[in-house]
């Protein structure tokens, strides 16, 4: 079910998708904005239509990598540190037509962020899938440690400052 306002094809997430869309781009700069402040290339895929149908954001190069990595972001941990995954089968981690190595989940006002690679969530989600029929799985902040990589960047001074700089900026 797609919340689209429009079937046409927009070149940004706030027209497709309204306030919803904002969110989600909002969530995307923040994440371009962490992954750049820790020395990756990013590259921003917002208006490329086949790329962003796939489930691909964004995509990061650590200096010492071959190549660059996918990641589909969301914007949607709460307060607490913990958020949800779709696990329909049309849903973003299980849709075998979303493609993205990598999820990644923020909260821009709390300056949490999270991530962890799709293959191995899908393999610690498979038996739960079968097992329900919810949709959405709620992960509380420290559940799946091995997979999910979680950075609060509340205190991180020199990353507030850098935020500020790439924010005046624009």
């Amino acid at each position: 079910m797609s919340d689209r306002l429009t079937n046409n094809w927009t070149e940004s997430l706030e027209e497709a998708f309204g306030p919803t869309g904002s969110k989600g781009r909002e969530g995307e700069l923040f994440a371009l904005a962490v992954w750049s402040y820790w020395g990756y290339k990013v590259k921003d895929f917002e208006s490329q239509r086949s790329t962003q149908l796939s489930g691909v954001d964004i995509e990061i190069q650590k200096p010492t990598w071959k190549h660059f990595y996918s990641m589909d972001v969301k914007n949607n941990i709460d307060e607490k540190g913990g958020f949800y995954i779709d696990i329909s089968d049309k849903g973003w981690l299980f849709n075998p037509k979303k493609i993205s190595h990598r999820i990644c989940h923020v909260n821009p006002s709390k300056m949490f962020m999270c991530w962890y690679d799709r293959q191995q969530m899908r393999n610690a989600l498979t038996n739960m899938k079968t097992d329900t029929k919810d949709v959405l799985h709620y992960v509380p902040q420290g559940y799946y440690s091995r997979i999910v990589n979680w950075r609060d960047l509340s205190s991180d001074k020199k990353f507030i400052s850098y935020l500020k700089t790439i924010n005046r900026n624009e």
